[in-house]
């Protein structure tokens, strides 16, 4: 089974007669068994805008492999999704590297050196939350 999964909206039509044909083919060349299908999900998050494909990817695979049976109910700002992926790494991958301090250091240390050139802002109501200054680059 394919999974169609549009999140910047509209594209369904466009995109699922090649995935349809490219099942076909990878049926004919045994790749695949001849009962694969195509399913369109609908009511999958949508993007603000054309850059965040990869992001979604990310997320709509990590729902997938969790089993979760829910909707695809997640944070769709750019910034919350980027977070989420850098969170999902730190956490799963960077415990195995012995330099995790190091790199802590290093980004605590790049972090400061932006907000110092006006790059990003702390919010004063959740220091948790980090405003990009677009203007500034």
């Amino acid at each position: 089974m394919m999974a169609l999964m549009d999140s910047i909206g509209g594209y369904e039509n466009v995109v699922e007669k090649p995935l349809r044909r490219l099942i076909d083919k990878f049926a004919e060349l045994k790749i695949i068994e001849h009962n694969a299908y195509c399913v369109v999900v609908e009511d999958v998050p949508k993007q603000e805008n054309n850059s965040d494909c990869g992001a979604f990817v990310c997320r709509f695979a990590n729902e997938l492999v969790s089993e979760s049976l829910k909707p695809y109910t997640f944070e769709t700002s750019s910034i919350e999704l980027r977070s989420w992926i850098v969170d999902a790494f730190r956490k799963s991958l960077m415990p195995k590297f012995c330099f995790t301090e190091v790199l802590d250091s290093q980004l605590k240390l790049f972090n400061e050196e932006l907000l110092a050139a006006g790059y990003i802002k702390v919010n004063t109501k959740d220091s948790a939350i980090i405003n990009l200054n677009y203007q500034a680059f």
